[in-house]
């Protein structure tokens, strides 16, 4: 038969021309050169020994595709020519064969892939638009294995250490090192590949796993149709970051408070939306709408994307961005991960540790029973009932069932006695974590099927060292005083809070895939036990006259637990996609025998003691009480969307439509217990540990004596539903919009809603005899805001994102959307607190959706993987935002504070993202290539119409029924400040270097100004001063098999101080004839004296009246926090 393959045609012609040139060339056997060769592609080295080679040398240049590999320099001094040739093509799937005295050069076919128990897996995307790459190469000597219509492979491969060459027609070469392949196990590698032309198409670019990594993450982020940030699980790995709340300030435009809620753009946390693994978290704060990050352990994420702009398709609750925590991925290779790490905090670490009684189980984050002391039956008092003088004697009203001292006596007994409480001195022990991961993979016929596990334990101790403390009843309302010599001030009061932690976290993710369909369930658990024990010893304007402090503790235990399940399906059949997930998530938060104490002054015989005292018994909560606070939130999830692919011309468009249904449902018991004595104390002078609970004597024992308005429940429940279009349209391969519409239906529903917590049952019993009246619309409203009544149901939210691509890897982004923030189940409760923190009550009175319309523009550059620089404009328009406001509430005149909704609000802000490799300096030298500065900036200002709730009485006197009515009036007061917990400044710069063994990392955070409380008037509004924070870390891999890594963190390096302060009364004036409840703006009724601004001004000192003290004439500081340096070292290693 007459071969006729051009191969075989090709053969044969090499072998006629060596057989007739054979009679005068030289056996290749015999060939001794001295050559050398320079860095260049293997083609124009195959040129230079062809040339300097007295043997022919035969092939086909472009065949080979010789181009996409390069060569090392190197010299050969008379060396065999096969040896030669051995050092060239050992990369290449390229042979030779001596053939008639010359040489052939040949491809070398792929070998077939062998069953094998472990491997190289993965998926190749194209750079430029992340598309898969199909008909690469991927080799590993002379084994190799070709992309898929997908972009997938799979290369069977033995244990051991390897370098993947990546290379496709029409692309640059790619050279990807750091690949283990456990025994059995596999490797998962996503790559890219860059598009290349000519000559460029020569060059090998050398990468590692990590880089690809991260590379992957910013294509993601290249080729989203909105604004997205992230980083990448290798990007975590070299921060000092324990938990997902200290990492997200890393992110462009993200911010965190005590590292727990987090500020997209400058945004406070209630307008931002948290997600993991595709379904929304619930709130873990009890009174605002909140989801607190420091509760995912940051070893179980592989990244966190933050999205800034909107799509239709996205879930409920979008307002300054969208993060989505996504959990360890269903692993392509298998993997043991063990680790292990210990934390010093300077000036907490074997320092004095103050708190009540722990319980044995503590360190392992649950209770053992020592805080059990609220049974499910509490006998309330009221003044009805009981007579706490006259106990016995008392005759209750007709109807009421009266109390005797042996019920009272009974309940002391099922309550418990006070054995817990009273401060005990500890040693702060250093911190300790420990992570065990696993993940296997495993090839069935035609799928694969995989799972990840992962737990992990950390405790740590820590004490916030707070210098000032002017909040409440500690406030000295500007009348600090200062001594005449030394500058500091007289009476300062101080406060430590000791911060015991222990968390766990797991996480059991499976998945299962087939060419066309993927089935992932994602089941993630995290509990955290906080104890937060705060002491406080200061004076105030009404406190503690002469020079021995008043001394308040407040201690919080609180259990928080997560789970979340999550189900979700991918199934394309032909041109449609189909995707669906079921989620269900639970969050418990339980404040279990929380303690609130006054330490009390007595003067003795032998000077002056601090000793706890029970309250009288009318007293509510009084100087002493224990209470409980339990919250369970519940959210049930679903989606499912169907998408069509179809050409128009050349361009694939998309149209997608879907539904997404959740219903939330929370329920909040709370349970507070005073203690009190009807008389005088007999106990008075014995610690508290050995008061007597057994009532012998109603008028010298203490007793519980729980009131009805604070032993009770709210119940409330809110469905949210949607319907969305939309479509992804390519108009040109540069030019692409993707547009659509939300129809979003909500619907709040208050099941239960009883007295809050510390208010006066005089004003519960008030409340009901009062209706409100709108003057504008004549009806009956409520008080505040009711979300049920004055609520949109049914809301529909277009958006459009257009991205213009002029040039590859260029991109010019803007976007338009609508989108609504629904108040959390709480925030529409009666609910009222103190909040030791603030100093005050913090009440819930009611608020409404707030409505944002988003405007953003930006344009992106990626030099190239994993490389941006970016910069864009934003713009949002809030109607009703809800901010924290402090305001009077009652007739008493206290100030607390409010969850309650502004007006509107403007916010205009630039944001700027850098990340970029010092390779450009010198492309050869691996140091620089491995070496990266990343940086972001966000500046914004903007402009609040502040409102609250005025009252106005109608006439006088009452209806037939007993009702009084009132106008609701609504005032303004509008202002050009930063909206509610918005950063006006936030940057962070970068420096990271990820070599193959060592890493280091040093980065940079500051936040600007940031708004705490609001208020009508100037000195309600509490502002935080611009802070800086410092964090590093080196980190080494050991071994040849580089499987032990030691890091080494230092974070908060300067120990940076937490600063908070109110423009100080003497910093502004009220000008003549002003009115501050008919005002518009702030400067109708206020203006600042010589020197002042909003921003923090010490100010200056003066001399007092009487030139004893001096008195300073500024801002007014009411908080100031240290909680020090932190240095750890972990271990962990790969088994």
């Amino acid at each position: 038969m007459i071969p006729t393959s051009p191969r075989r045609i090709f053969m044969m012609l090499c072998c006629l021309m060596l057989l007739a040139l054979g009679i005068v060339a030289q056996s290749p056997g015999t060939v001794k050169l001295t050559i050398r060769f320079s860095n260049v592609t293997l083609d124009v080295a195959m040129e230079q020994l062809k040339e300097a080679s007295p043997v022919n040398i035969a092939y086909d240049a472009g065949k080979l595709r010789l181009t996409q590999w390069s060569i090392s320099a190197k010299e050969f001094k008379q060396t065999d020519i096969s040896d030669i040739l051995h050092y060239l093509l050992q990369k290449a799937n390229v042979g030779y064969k001596e053939v008639a005295g010359g040489i052939v050069l040949f491809e070398k076919p792929l070998p077939p892939a062998t069953k094998k128990d472990g491997g190289l897996t993965g998926k190749l995307l194209d750079e430029e638009n992340g598309d898969p790459v199909i008909g690469a190469t991927i080799r590993i000597g002379s084994t190799g294995a070709i992309t898929d219509e997908a972009g997938n492979f799979s290369l069977p491969l033995p244990k051991g250490n390897y370098t993947v060459l990546i290379s496709a027609i029409g692309y640059g070469a790619k050279e990807v090192s750091g690949i283990t392949i456990s025994e059995n196990g596999f490797f998962n590698l996503n790559a890219t590949l860059k598009r290349r032309k000519g000559n460029l198409a020569m060059v090998v670019v050398k990468s590692s796993v990590s880089k690809e990594s991260i590379a992957s993450l910013y294509l993601r982020q290249r080729n989203d149709a909105g604004i997205t940030n992230g980083i990448s699980r290798e990007q975590i790995a070299v921060l000092p970051d324990k938990n997902i709340g200290e990492t997200l300030k890393r992110i462009s435009g993200v911010s965190t408070t005590d590292n727990r809620r987090v500020v997209v753009r400058g945004i406070a946390e209630r307008y931002n939306m948290a997600m993991m693994d595709g379904a929304a978290l619930p709130s873990t704060d009890v009174q605002v709408r909140d989801f607190e990050f420091d509760i995912v352990p940051s070893n179980l994420v592989d990244n966190v994307v933050v999205s800034k702009t909107v799509t239709p398709d996205m879930g409920f609750g979008f307002g300054g961005g969208m993060v989505q925590i996504n959990t360890m991925a269903i692993p392509e290779s298998n993997f043991t991960t063990l680790s292990f790490g210990s934390k010093y905090i300077n000036g907490s670490t074997g320092k004095k540790f103050m708190g009540y009684q722990r319980g044995k189980s503590d360190y392992l984050g649950f209770d053992d029973g020592g805080r059990n002391h609220f049974p499910k039956e509490i006998l309330t008092l009221t003044p009805g009932n009981y007579d706490p003088r006259n106990p016995y004697n008392h005759i209750p009203p007709p109807g009421v069932e009266k109390v005797t001292p042996e019920m009272i006596a009974e309940q002391n007994k099922a309550i418990g006695g006070l054995e817990r409480l009273g401060t005990r001195t500890f040693k702060a022990a250093p911190g300790q974590n420990y992570q065990f991961s696993l993940g296997r993979s495993y090839n069935l016929k035609n799928s694969r099927i995989g799972l990840v596990g992962s737990l992990s334990y950390r405790n740590e101790q820590a004490i916030d060292d707070i210098q000032h403390f002017e909040r409440g009843a500690f406030s000295m309302a500007g009348n600090n005083q200062y001594d005449l010599q030394t500058g500091k001030e007289i009476h300062e009061s101080k406060a430590q809070q000791y911060n015991f932690t222990t968390s766990w976290g797991a996480l059991l993710n499976a998945g299962w895939r087939i060419k066309n369909h993927q089935i992932t369930s994602r089941n993630f658990y995290s509990r955290v036990f906080a104890n937060q024990f705060f002491r406080i010893a200061g004076w105030g304007e009404d406190l503690a006259k002469g020079d021995d402090p008043m001394i308040s503790e407040y201690d919080r235990p609180k259990f928080i637990d997560l789970l979340q399940n999550r189900i979700n399906g991918e199934h394309n059949i032909g041109r449609f996609k189909f995707d669906w997930s079921i989620a269900r998530n639970t969050v418990t938060n339980h404040e279990q025998d929380a303690v609130d104490a006054t330490v009390g002054r007595i003067e003795t015989l032998n000077g002056v003691s601090y000793n706890y005292s029970p309250g009288p018994g009318n007293a509510n909560p009084g100087p002493l009480s224990r209470s409980s606070y339990k919250y369970v939130e519940t959210n049930w999830m679903a989606d499912a969307a169907l998408s069509y692919k179809f050409n128009i011309g050349k361009t694939v468009q998309v149209i997608k439509g879907g539904y997404q249904y959740q219903d939330k449902k929370g329920h909040y018991d709370w349970n507070v217990l005073p203690v009190g004595v009807a008389g005088s104390f007999k106990d008075g002078y014995k610690p508290i540990q050995q008061w007597s609970i057994d009532f012998a004597n109603p008028l010298t024992d203490m007793y519980y004596f729980p009131a009805a308005f604070n032993n009770n429940t709210y119940t409330g429940r809110n469905n949210n539903q949607a319907g969305y279009v939309m479509l992804d349209s390519r108009f040109t391969k540069w030019l692409r919009l993707v547009w659509g519409i939300r129809s979003e239906f909500y619907e709040y529903e208050k099941i239960k809603d009883e007295a809050a917590d510390k208010v006066s049952q005089a004003d519960l019993e008030n409340a009901e005899k009062y209706r409100y009246v709108d003057p504008e619309t004549g009806n009956l409203v409520h008080k505040t805001l009711d979300a049920n009544a004055e609520d949109k149901k049914w809301l529909y939210l277009p958006s459009g994102n257009l991205t213009i691509t002029p040039i590859p890897n260029f991109n010019i982004r803007a976007s338009y959307a609508q989108s609504a923030i629904r108040p959390a189940l709480i925030e529409n409760s009666s609910f009222a607190r103190f909040n030791y923190l603030y100093g005050r009550i913090q009440r819930n009175t009611g608020v409404v959706s707030t409505l944002i319309t988003h405007y953003d523009l930006r344009v992106e550059w990626y030099p190239s993987a994993g490389e941006v620089i970016s910069a864009g404009y934003f713009k949002k328009h809030f109607r009703n935002p809800v901010e924290m406001y402090l305001d009077i509430t009652n007739t008493s005149g206290a100030v607390d504070l409010l969850t309650a909704n502004s007006d509107y609000a403007d916010v205009n802000g630039w944001e700027v993202d850098v990340r970029k490799s010092f390779g450009f300096f010198a492309k050869d030298v691996k140091f620089l290539n491995n070496l990266y500065f990343s940086g972001n900036l966000t500046l914004q200002n903007s402009e609040v119409q502040a409102s609250a709730f005025r009252y106005e009485t109608m006439g006088s006197g009452s209806d037939a029924e007993g009702n009084s009515y009132a106008y609701r009036r609504k005032t303004y007061l509008k202002e050009k400040r930063p909206l509610y917990g918005q950063v006006p400044v936030l940057y962070n710069i970068g420096l990271q270097y990820a070599g193959d063994r060592l890493g280091a990392n040093i980065a940079f955070n500051h936040a600007g100004y940031k708004t705490f409380t609001v208020g009508m008037q100037p000195h309600y509004s509490e502002m935080e001063r611009p802070r800086n924070q410092i964090d590093a870390q080196i980190s080494y891999k050991f071994l040849k098999d580089r499987k032990l890594q030691v890091r080494l963190n230092i974070s908060n390096l300067t120990n940076s101080p937490y600063r908070f302060f109110i423009n100080g009364q003497n910093t502004y004036e009220v000008k003549p004839g002003s009115d501050n409840m008919t005002m518009k703006e702030w400067s109708d009724v206020y203006k600042w004296e010589y020197g002042f601004s909003q921003n923090y001004e010490e100010g200056y000192y003066q001399d007092s009246p009487d030139g004893k003290t001096k008195i300073r004439i500024g801002d007014t500081d009411t908080f100031i926090r240290k909680i020090g340096s932190s240095f750890s070292l972990s271990i962990s290693y790969n088994l």
